[in-house]
């Protein structure tokens, strides 16, 4: 009987670990998964905050690229606007050197086209009178009436060529 007992007892004392490792193993498992709860939780904030930080990057990076962006915009302007003074600049110069010598061809010839358009626009005048006398001599005849009406109709008013003369001349004085 005594092997029996101290089977029983032996028996006993490995139910009793069984169990006491069973309790071990389901705290274990509790203490693991709390872990692993707040370690998630904890990636969870992290993650949030990653997020939070690079939208704020994104967003400085963002309003960054619009400056810079704007910046290069306006330095191109300006380069665009030095470029034209140094035309305007070198137009000068170079106005300034040949302005002797140009002035005096440019007023030659400014004489010259404005003697000729004066010349026209008294060749357009005499055929202008010339015109309205032969309208006056086509009315004068006996039933010319009709031509001279339509020769008239068709021939411009003296006051119409004169305005244009006048405009000729105001384009030549500029």
């Amino acid at each position: 009987l005594s092997t029996a007992d101290e089977l029983r007892q032996h028996v006993f004392a490995l139910e009793r670990e069984l169990f006491a490792r069973r309790q071990s193993d389901q705290q274990r498992q509790k203490v693991e998964h709390v872990r692993r709860i707040e370690s998630e939780a904890k990636l969870m904030e992290v993650n949030c905050a990653l997020g939070e930080k690079l939208k704020a990057a994104t967003a400085e990076a963002q309003q960054a690229e619009r400056k810079v962006n704007e910046m290069r915009s306006k330095l191109e302007e300006t380069r665009q606007q030095i470029n034209d003074r140094h035309k305007e600049i070198t137009k000068i110069k170079y106005q300034i050197e040949l302005g002797p010598t140009v002035a005096a061809a440019a007023e030659v010839s400014h004489r010259q086209q404005h003697r000729a358009q004066m010349r026209s626009a008294a060749r357009e005048a005499a055929m202008l009178q010339m015109t309205r006398h032969r309208a006056d001599t086509l009315c004068r005849c006996k039933g010319g009436d009709a031509t001279a009406d339509l020769i008239d109709q068709c021939t411009p008013k003296l006051t119409e060529f004169n305005a244009y003369v006048e405009q000729i001349e105001a384009k030549m004085l500029e």
